[in-house]
């Protein structure tokens, strides 16, 4: 039951599980607190004014790409970071699916008999999924 109150706590606290489709790469440089841009190994992923998240074993951040540049291999963040990251422990993940504004919906406690008698508990939750529409720069915008 503890189990059960943890993810109802985190659920409520807005620790919103990620739902796939996502991409992974890594860093090819540490990106050093305040650069405008992060060098990475698969720039192919990427796509301008897109949510990215940086993690390593300690840290974790959501940021927005701004610019691909044609190097190959490096991008401008929309915000520079204030955190370190390694390139040996930190993934890059470009989720094609966001998630928001979850809550748990409802919880039943019941029992189940499968060899011996278990508690156990079905947690229904709801989440909204963000719906991106971006105009490229040059297109006019209808207000």
């Amino acid at each position: 039951m503890s189990l059960v109150d943890t993810i109802q706590t985190g659920l409520k606290r807005n620790v919103i599980p990620m739902i796939y489709d996502a991409e992974f790469t890594s860093l090819k440089q540490d990106y050093v607190s305040k650069d405008p841009n992060i060098i990475v190994n698969d720039i192919s992923l990427f796509e301008p004014f897109h949510r990215i998240f940086l993690e390593d074993p300690s840290q974790y951040i959501e940021t927005w790409t701004d610019i691909i540049y044609d190097d190959g291999e490096t991008i401008k963040l929309k915000w520079p970071l204030d955190l370190n990251f390694d390139k040996d422990d930190t993934v890059v993940t470009i989720p094609r699916r966001f998630i928001y504004n979850s809550w748990p919906a409802n919880i039943n406690y019941g029992k189940i008999h499968k060899g011996q008698l278990l508690k156990g508990a079905t947690i229904s939750w709801f989440a909204e999924e963000q719906e991106s529409q971006f105009l490229r720069r040059d297109e006019g915008r209808i207000f």
